[in-house]
């Protein structure tokens, strides 16, 4: 009888377990209907779309013989008056008119992008307002490239002052190798990708940086990422979405009961954003370059959105990395000074409150200038 009932028990069991399984198959497809893949969990939006095959596109930006990453002045730019050096300037030539001139150096907040029209960039502003304004900004610029453009022009321009526009959220970037001809972005119909990896060697191809930016930003394979070692049963699990989920949630508990039993699991130290020797490397050929020629050199500090997630999001954490450079820091960012739409860039409105704090800024140089010579001639 024991038997029997036992036995009369297992369809229901049955029951149950096919039930279970047709919930994990339905949910599995309405994962991957909804982008999901396989063994790839997003830490961050990497920011590429999908297409049906990856193709370079005609670009407005092009690495040049000198491996400066500039526009293109032979492209077609309707509303832009592009320099014949590339960039979104007046024309870089000595200056007779008696104005103070400052050249700024920075990417594509300097550029600016997201300003309507980019005219209205603080850039832009800050000229319109008696400085003579030279700006090497260009978008997916970072401060080795900045460096470069200082030791080049402020020797020639002999700018008052030298502006670094710092953006927290990408300018602590580790350094591009600056080749000759060899782009610094591939850019193409699925967006841009640095043509570099963290080591700083080349990718030829656009499909080959697709590939190693859509690894790095794996949380199932980041290198700075505590997991397990490649093994047979990770395997497995990420050959399916669930399974993926699976194992990104029970891994951390797993490394841990490792390591109390006295595993060691080594994590390389992310290096692709994060503050460093670089940092105060570049910065400081800047300003030995400016000290040389007798321009000023200031650090102004473009803070994240608010409301975008990002690492370096914590002024009060990073700005002591920089104190060496006096960074300047506006005290009155708000999430409504950003465009949500443009990855996150300066709207026309916060253009215009950081032009404000820019000319405050240079109004108290100015001062200090004269208060100088005052007690000099005193």
């Amino acid at each position: 009888m024991h038997f029997f009932r036992i036995s009369s028990s297992f369809p229901n069991a049955l029951l149950a377990c096919l039930s279970i399984l047709l919930a994990l198959a339905g949910a599995e497809c309405c994962l991957r209907l909804l982008g999901h893949e396989p063994g790839y969990i997003a830490r961050y939006d990497v920011g590429l779309a999908n297409v049906d095959e990856l193709q370079p596109v005609k670009a407005r930006w092009f690495t040049d013989s000198e491996g400066v990453w500039r526009a293109n002045p032979d492209f077609d730019w309707p509303d832009n008056h592009i320099n014949s050096e590339g960039f979104r300037s007046r024309e870089f030539k000595a200056d007779n008119s008696g104005q103070p001139k400052i050249l700024f150096l920075g990417d594509s907040f300097t550029w600016g992008v997201a300003a309507w029209p980019e005219t209205e960039s603080f850039a832009d502003l800050v000229g319109r307002e008696g400085f003579t304004v030279y700006n090497t900004g260009v978008p997916g610029a970072d401060p080795n490239q900045y460096a470069y453009l200082a030791e080049k022009y402020v020797p020639r321009l002999h700018p008052d002052y030298t502006a670094v526009m710092f953006f927290m959220g990408n300018d602590f970037v580790r350094p591009r190798p600056m080749l000759p001809g060899k782009n610094l972005h591939h850019i193409t119909n699925a967006g841009w990708m640095y043509a570099f990896d963290n080591q700083g060697n080349y990718m030829d191809s656009p499909q080959q940086a697709y590939a190693y930016w859509k690894r790095h930003s794996n949380w199932l394979e980041a290198p700075d990422r505590p997991d397990l070692p490649d093994n047979p049963v990770k395997s497995v699990f990420c050959k399916t979405v669930i399974g993926s989920y699976a194992w990104y949630y029970a891994s951390p508990a797993l490394v841990w009961a490792g390591r109390k039993m006295g595993y060691d699991f080594p994590v390389s130290e992310g290096v692709w954003n994060k503050p460093g020797p670089h940092t105060i490397q570049s910065l400081q050929r800047i300003k030995d370059v400016c000290d040389q020629n007798g321009s000023q050199f200031l650090l102004f500090i473009i803070p994240v959105d608010p409301e975008m997630e990002n690492e370096n999001n914590s002024l009060s954490e990073n700005l002591e990395y920089l104190q060496a450079f006096s960074p300047m820091t506006p005290g009155y960012i708000s999430s409504d000074m950003y465009n949500k739409k443009s990855c996150h860039h300066l709207n026309n409105h916060g253009h215009r409150l950081y032009a404000d704090f820019i000319l405050k800024k240079l109004a108290e140089k100015q001062n200090e200038k004269g208060d100088a010579a005052a007690d000099k001639k005193g």
